[in-house]
C-alpha cells in the first residue's frame, strides 16, 4: 500500500520550503514599497506595481531575485 499525503501535509512542506525565501521577499518588498512612496508616485501606480510583485512572488515561489529574461517574459 502506498502512501498519498495529505492535501495539509503537501501544503505544510511547501510553506516549510518557501518561509526563507518569503521572508526575504517580504523585507525587499517593503524595501521597494518605501522607495516608492519617497520617489513620490501616486497610490494607484503604487499599488498596481506591488500587486505584479507580489503575483510574480506566488507564482515563483517567493524566488525572484535570480529571475531569467525568459522567465519574466512569460
Amino acid at each position: 500500500m502506498t502512501h498519498t499525503p495529505t492535501r495539509t501535509a503537501v501544503a505544510a512542506a511547501a510553506a516549510a520550503t518557501t518561509e526563507p525565501h518569503r521572508a526575504e521577499f517580504d523585507r525587499r518588498y517593503d524595501t521597494h514599497l518605501r522607495h516608492q512612496r519617497l520617489k513620490g508616485l501616486r497610490p494607484k501606480t503604487i499599488e498596481a506595481c506591488a500587486r505584479g510583485i507580489r503575483r510574480m512572488g506566488e507564482y515563483f515561489d517567493y524566488r525572484i531575485d535570480a529571475l531569467g529574461n525568459d522567465q519574466l517574459s512569460r
